[in-house]
């Protein structure tokens, strides 16, 4: 665990940015202990336009869930840590966020009945797979720095970020799922080295080199699904050995993917977001099924995230996330919206996706609620039995 501390005018800068409700992001990189801070002010007329190319300024950028990347906000590095504390304390705030915190968790109650409609589009063969999410509501005092922080340290080999934009709000991130790297030399003719991952399968830690056949299946449709693209665009993937990614008390099954050649990198984002492993096969469907399902709307939740710089363009999906917002009840502090899911087959068993969503947000609630983070898990009686 790398453990480095925060510098100290980036928890100021954050903070003063949360005041004023200046667009900012604070990242890492995964495997890397050196923060960066970017902020950009938001009357700039272009301060979110997200360009066609890797540019030249260094960005952060966000979309939401299926959504074009063209359509996202991007954060420039237009002031620096240093500049956001300097503003003058008179500086009026900038105008608050579109989205806020909602008030009501996902129930098992309305989770079961939407894996039964999953089922349904599945046995009718509508869709192979797609991706149920739950929403966990939870309150906290810490501030979200200290949140980001304590997250942060949990979580030393994913892209971590806390972020505030006007159109997205306040958001937590600590995603372990790289969706695409491109990185070129100077040299403009010379070919983009591209890498990506199939992260797909859960499962809790075993030494059993074997997965069951779901966790097969899920996996082998995002490859598939990843490889294709790829050759569609001009490219010839190398798919190289599997691997476990770990996070927190659960593992997950990894393919990197790498290829070189020439390609319009944001529109491969396009059409590699949202992945099987965040919308389902075939996508347009699956992603329709979601949206006429769910009750609740995924904002950020996987959707993408990332970094650009001079000629290298890093962007993962938008994972193990939450969407933060003050508490305006007596209570104060932080009102959170946890987002997680999973994938479902013909054969899922809505108690299993249930306790495995739970496990994916276990990390970011053991920070918030650690005398009894096992709450999210709780399947309401009457309903232990059924199939």
């Amino acid at each position: 665990m790398l453990n480095k501390e925060i510098p100290n005018i980036y928890k100021e800068a954050t903070k003063r940015a949360i005041e004023l409700n200046l667009p900012f992001a604070l990242f890492a990189l995964p495997g890397s202990d050196e923060y960066r801070f970017y902020a950009s002010r938001p009357d700039e007329d272009d301060y979110n336009a997200v360009n066609d190319s890797i540019t030249t300024c260094d960005s952060f950028f966000i979309t939401r869930f299926a959504q074009p990347i063209g359509g996202g906000s991007m954060i420039k590095a237009e002031l620096s840590a240093e500049e956001v504390v300097a503003l003058p304390s008179d500086t009026e705030p900038w105008p608050g966020p579109e989205l806020t915190a909602r008030p009501t968790s996902t129930s098992y109650a309305n989770y079961y009945a939407q894996i039964r409609t999953f089922r349904h589009a599945i046995g009718r063969r509508k869709v192979t797979k797609a991706v149920l999410s739950r929403r966990i509501v939870a309150e906290s005092t810490l501030d979200p720095f200290d949140l980001a922080s304590r997250y942060f340290d949990l979580c030393p080999g994913t892209f971590r970020a806390l972020y505030f934009t006007q159109e997205t709000g306040l958001w937590l991130t600590a995603t372990p799922e790289l969706l695409l790297s491109a990185h070129k030399d100077s040299d403009d003719d010379s070919p983009v080295a591209f890498e990506t991952m199939s992260l797909a399968g859960t499962r809790v830690p075993s030494p059993d080199a074997s997965w069951d056949e779901k966790n097969r299946l899920e996996h082998l449709t995002v490859l598939d699904f990843i490889r294709d693209i790829f050759t569609n665009e001009g490219l010839q993937p190398e798919v190289h050995e599997a691997e476990l990614v770990p996070f927190g008390g659960i593992e997950h099954l990894c393919h990197r993917i790498t290829a070189s050649g020439h390609c319009n990198v944001f529109n491969l984002i396009d059409r590699m977001s949202p992945t099987p492993a965040l919308g389902g096969y075939p996508a347009d469907a699956a992603i329709k099924l979601i949206s006429d399902t769910e009750l609740h709307n995924r904002y950020c939740y996987g959707g993408v995230v990332g970094v650009i710089s001079e000629n290298d363009l890093r962007a993962y999906v938008n994972l193990r996330c939450v969407l933060l917002s003050p508490d305006l009840s007596a209570k104060g502090g932080m009102k959170l919206n946890i987002f997680a899911g999973g994938g479902i087959m013909k054969d899922s068993n809505p108690k299993r996706e249930w306790v495995e969503a739970a496990s994916k947000a276990m990390p970011l609630f053991s920070i918030i609620s650690p005398d009894d983070p096992e709450v999210i898990k709780h399947i309401p009686a009457g309903w232990a039995d059924l199939k």
